[in-house]
């Protein structure tokens, strides 16, 4: 699957019609046979040595090096142009200094890349990603808030860092990945759930009395695997309190009055599976014993 494409408009037809081209000038282009050749990037003035390098995030990148052949600018990247994947790192948005606006394209077809009839927009006004179908509005994510969107589903948010710009020179959205730590699980995800943890011993509890959020806690539990649960310390929503037994079965006798907890669920196969890998666990260290 090709997850972003110069010339989707200005097909190159044949597989021997067209090649990269990047001169001394810095001139990068498309060359194609019998055609004129698609610029992708002109220097308007003299400049040192260039490269062109496809960088481990996917975006493509035409690098201005110093003689020491170290970075000294990037003068094109290819995360300034999206077609109809949007990966993480790259800007959906206006920029104002410029006029130019970045949004995600749908294909014609399913096998013809052109530009379809959809597009994915971030609109800074309603602070929400919309889906426009020939410039009709069919679907938005809702607005965005803790880093959460209202209309999406959890589980498709869990692993999203949210980064929203606004300001006189631009208005973008973009995001990124959590790291994946090895302890944790494909699947894993924070719920609200109210739990008795009158029994609990204290030692269990760590706690961070600093203004930080909601999804700063969640983060901080997220990289630390003997963490299963977070709430706010304060009545405000600030400061962490972190329940740190790598144990499900604390939690077994939950109802409806006690604590409010955000506790790292997974599946209901997986979390079942795990419950019962603990407790046969534990049988057979009596059985030891």
């Amino acid at each position: 699957m090709a997850v972003w494409i110069a010339n989707r408009n200005d097909p190159i037809l044949g597989y021997d019609g067209g090649y990269l081209s990047l001169d001394n000038a810095g001139t990068m282009q498309i060359i194609r046979q019998g055609g004129e050749p698609l610029i992708l990037y002109s220097p308007s003035e003299d400049i040192n040595k260039t490269k062109a390098i496809l960088l481990d995030t996917g975006n493509f990148v035409l690098q201005e090096l110093d003689p020491d052949r170290s970075v000294k600018s990037v003068l094109w990247q290819s995360f300034d142009y999206s077609t109809d994947l949007l990966l993480p790192g790259m800007e959906l948005g206006v920029d104002h200094r410029t006029g130019e606006t970045s949004s995600l394209v749908s294909y014609l077809t399913s096998d013809i890349p052109s530009s379809g009839a959809s597009t994915l927009e971030w609109d800074p006004k309603r602070g929400e990603l919309i889906i426009q179908r020939r410039g009709q509005i069919y679907w938005a994510s809702g607005v965005l808030r803790n880093q959460r969107f209202e209309y999406i589903p959890e589980e498709t948010q869990a692993m999203n860092r949210y980064t929203v710009v606004s300001n006189e020179d631009e208005e973008y959205f973009s995001y990124t990945l959590w790291s994946q730590p090895t302890y944790r699980h494909v699947g894993e995800i924070f719920e609200s759930e109210t739990v008795n943890l009158r029994n609990v011993d204290a030692s269990n509890f760590s706690f961070v009395d600093e203004n930080v959020t909601t999804s700063d806690c969640k983060a901080i539990c997220w990289e630390n695997c003997s963490c299963v649960g977070f709430a706010s310390l304060s009545d405000g929503g600030t400061g962490c309190v972190f329940y740190n037994v790598p144990s499900y079965v604390k939690f077994l006798d939950a109802n409806n009055s006690g604590d409010s907890f955000f506790l790292l669920e997974t599946s209901r196969e997986h979390r079942r599976k795990s419950i019962l890998n603990r407790v046969m666990l534990g049988v057979k260290h009596l059985i030891r014993r």
